[in-house]
């Protein structure tokens, strides 16, 4: 048994149970002999009771510890060896669009917009298993800002920088979002893919509808999450002097910002994903996944790995405490008599 190592520590407690349960039998043992001399004087006792064995009561006695010992043994796991496991992640790739355009400033929701969008994406991680994810952030223009990855901690660094000005140029370009994220997807494989939307669905012109009919030309499904009221909304800014003012247009006149579901309705239902028009409500992203995503797009395998893990070799310890324990009720208190 080189190398031998539990894979449980925490059931060495169970070893507690011996010496319980040897006081038992000791306890046991002690109120059978008083109850006889009780019932006897003790030079009588050999004539009464003949073919008692003391010797095989312990016997019993010590296979049900041993029995005992060797089940907490193979609760603890033992292992020795190794082998090596081929393991395959599936999962799906998923591309999130984040709008980052001054519209998402608006505090319809939350603290805003942005930071409401920000969260949700960082309780998304807590659901995936086995996904890649990528990151895309979009206003007058769309930006890569992560590929596809399996390193969720980068991903997390990458999205807690994300802010009002990653991309420079101003607008909502939702089509061109959409149109990085297909290219984004490296290979021509289908239905293993889905883009992730999320946006107050304010576009300027860059006709995402058209845009969702080339990504479900190659299997993509786009999962659109509408945020904020579909009221018109100001868009706080804060000015040099650091006080909050809101944008304004040519004119002086506050702009106003809303949620547009219809087309975000739209875009989803042309790839056969599926529209949460979220607003100001709370938002459980990670619930929406598993109904909506995890269960529409299938899954594949994505990347293959080889671990080393050391081999369990409890099944030798149960067999013999099966056997003491199987063999216990067969051994008899009794000598045979002639």
């Amino acid at each position: 048994m080189t190398g031998l190592r539990f894979g449980d520590l925490a059931w060495a407690h169970a070893f507690w149970l011996l010496p319980a349960l040897a006081l038992l039998f000791v306890f046991s043992f002690w109120r059978k002999r008083r109850a006889l001399r009780v019932f006897a004087a003790s030079e009588l006792l050999s004539h009464l009771v003949p073919t008692a064995s003391p010797g095989r009561q312990y016997v019993r006695a010590g296979l049900v510890l041993c029995g005992t010992a060797l089940l907490a043994i193979c609760l603890m796991r033992p292992q020795w060896g190794r082998q090596e496991i081929d393991l395959a992640e599936r999962g799906i790739d998923i591309m999130v669009l984040l709008d980052v355009s001054r519209s998402m400033l608006a505090q319809d929701v939350v603290p805003n917009r942005l930071e409401r969008a920000k969260t949700d994406i960082l309780d998304l991680l807590n659901a995936l298993q086995g996904d890649r994810i990528g990151l895309i952030a979009f206003a007058g223009a769309a930006q890569t800002l992560c590929p596809l990855t399996f390193d969720y901690g980068f991903f997390r660094s990458l999205l807690a920088d994300v802010g009002i000005g990653t991309v420079a140029l101003g607008g909502t370009a939702i089509g061109d979002a959409i149109r990085k994220a297909v290219e984004a997807f490296q290979d021509e494989v289908r239905n293993y893919k889905a883009i992730i939307l999320i946006t107050d669905g304010e576009d300027h012109d860059t006709f995402p509808e058209k845009a969702a009919e080339k990504a479900a030309e190659k299997g993509i499904r786009i999962f659109t999450v509408g945020l904020g009221a579909e009221a018109p909304s100001p868009i706080p800014i804060t000015d040099e002097s650091g006080k909050t003012a809101f944008v304004t247009d040519e004119d002086g006149n506050a702009v106003k910002t809303r949620m547009d579901a219809s087309m975000l309705a739209r875009i989803a239902t042309a790839t056969g994903g599926s529209f949460f028009p979220v607003g100001t409500s709370a938002f459980d992203i990670e619930e929406y996944y598993a109904k909506k995503i995890a269960a529409a797009v299938p899954e594949r395998e994505l990347a293959e790995k080889r671990e080393e893990h050391y081999v369990d070799r409890y099944q030798i310890f149960l067999a013999l405490a099966l056997a003491f324990l199987l063999i216990e009720p067969f051994v008899r208190t009794r000598r045979k008599t002639a």
